[in-house]
């Protein structure tokens, strides 16, 4: 029998799974957890839906690729284990004679193996594959009584964990038009549902979020969602806009204003008639030309340079920031006022650290472009290595970062005649070998993180392990690995 204090334990790391809203995140927690309670040398969670394996998590296995991880276990044990939805239990599959003669029996050498499937509403399957090290011996009857428990556990919550792996904005997208934004989150799905409320509103917006997310672009999406979808989009960058002609490119100039001045010329205003105008950077607009545009934005009309006629401003502007406005209207950098008149409808835009289930395929499809603009570039796919050391590093640059590094880890694969693009291309100063691991390549991604993670928290565990969506005994233990102690 476990002792009592196993049995806390497993009780609090149950508890602590069910905290993970995160698919991704509840799956690894419970892999580990799986491989530390069954003292397995190998552990696989699979979910499945129509048959076909939607997401899978590892422990004690190489590589992240669910192809790659399907090759390392029994695929005959797994198959039973489905098609007859009972727990599939032997203490050596190389001897056992309904798997004997099957090839990854055989070419792995598996000897004891626990797979136990467990039903998911409405249409969905949750599998757990546990495999024992050469000579270990079967699994005892504890530890089955206690993989039981966590696959309870797994069937309370998997329903949740399952919707959540398909696509969070496929339904949001069939009813936007022009809407190209790669990612399948629930944070995407989130901004685009608020983005088709928004974008019928002839209101004015502001786009905040870290540099490199995608505001501009979300600036054109409201625009092509929009009753004025028809008319021009003009993109105004208010960081290249100088103070002494201010007035004349955005409002225009009359014929004869000044010397040189021989017609009319049409300002952004102008140019933006019946459509949208887009003031980007607006943070960096000058203070003295922030009354200028709230003047425009409260009164809808305009002057020309040298034309005492009032004009309408017939546009809807949207403007965009990555600045933090809190602190530049304390300072007196940016005015309150216009603050609260751009504000009307504010949407964020997530960083990358908050919607990183779209890192991959972002990253599919920037290699997909890259190859296209590179003629001379073959396509190459990402190592499993690669691939999990882009998913767990920082990226303060965000998408744009995201999308630079993926092109220059092209250009380097091809240059060094790599067959995929390895870690080593994309972390090019990374200060491991060419053949750096995952564990190498991200050790360092992880501890920064979780760092400052904590620092922001206050040193708060069970906080930092929130929003990094780990297991607060996982984060504790992290905590000690990496030697993070409170200042």
């Amino acid at each position: 029998m476990p002792s009592a204090e196993a049995e806390r334990d497993l009780y609090r790391h149950l508890l602590d799974l069910a905290e993970l809203t995160e698919p991704i995140a509840f799956l690894e927690a419970t892999v580990e957890l799986l491989l530390r309670s069954a003292d397995a040398g190998s552990a696989l969670i699979g979910l499945y839906r129509g048959g076909t394996l939607e997401a899978a998590a590892s422990a004690g296995m190489e590589g992240d690729r669910r192809e790659h991880l399907l090759t390392q276990v029994s695929t005959g044990v797994l198959a039973q284990a489905m098609a007859t939805g009972q727990w599939v239990q032997t203490s050596s599959a190389l001897l056992d004679a309904r798997f004997a003669s099957r090839g990854s029996v055989r070419r792995n050498q598996i000897e004891a193996v626990l797979c136990a499937p467990v039903a998911l509403e409405p249409d969905g399957t949750a599998v757990i594959y546990l495999q024992r090290r050469a000579g270990q011996g079967p699994f005892s009857e504890d530890v089955i009584a206690q993989v039981r428990r966590i696959a309870d556990r797994l069937g309370a919550v998997g329903r949740a964990a399952l919707s959540a792996t398909t696509d969070a904005t496929v339904e949001v997208r069939g009813r936007l038009k022009g809407c190209d934004l790669v990612g399948t989150s629930r944070a995407l799905g989130a901004l685009l549902e608020e983005v088709e409320t928004v974008a019928g509103l002839d209101l004015d917006v502001l786009i905040t979020g870290p540099s490199g997310t995608g505001k501009s672009h979300l600036a054109r999406l409201l625009h092509a969602n929009s009753p004025r979808s028809q008319g021009p989009f003009v993109h105004v960058n208010c960081a290249s806009v100088t103070e002494s002609l201010f007035d004349a490119e955005m409002f225009g100039v009359r014929s004869g204003a000044f010397t040189g001045a021989s017609s009319d010329r049409d300002g952004f205003v102008d140019t933006a008639r019946r459509g949208t105008l887009f003031l980007d950077e607006i943070a960096e607009l000058p203070v003295p030309l922030q009354a200028k545009l709230l003047q425009l934005l409260q009164e809808r009309t305009y002057h020309r340079v040298g034309d005492p006629r009032s004009r309408p401003a017939d546009v809807r502007v949207v403007a965009a920031t990555n600045a933090d406005l809190d602190e530049a209207t304390k300072s007196g950098r940016f005015r309150e006022d216009l603050r609260f008149r751009l504000e009307v409808v504010p949407l964020r835009v997530p960083s990358l650290e908050h919607r990183r289930v779209d890192i991959r395929p972002l990253a599919d499809s920037f290699l997909v472009a890259a190859a296209g603009r590179h003629p001379g570039l073959r396509a190459r796919e990402l190592s499993p290595n690669a691939a999990a050391a882009l998913v767990h590093a920082e990226w303060p640059g965000n998408v744009r970062q995201l999308r630079n590094t993926l092109e220059a880890g092209m250009v380097r694969a091809h240059a060094r005649g790599h067959e995929r693009i390895e870690v080593s291309d994309l972390f090019h100063d990374h200060p491991g070998t060419p053949d750096a691991t995952w564990q190498d390549a991200t050790r360092q991604f992880q501890r920064r993180l979780l760092e400052a993670t904590l620092i922001e928290e206050g040193w708060s565990v069970p906080a930092a392990a929130k929003r990094l969506d780990l297991a607060r005994s996982r984060a504790y233990e992290l905590v000690r690995a990496m030697g993070l102690d409170p200042p």
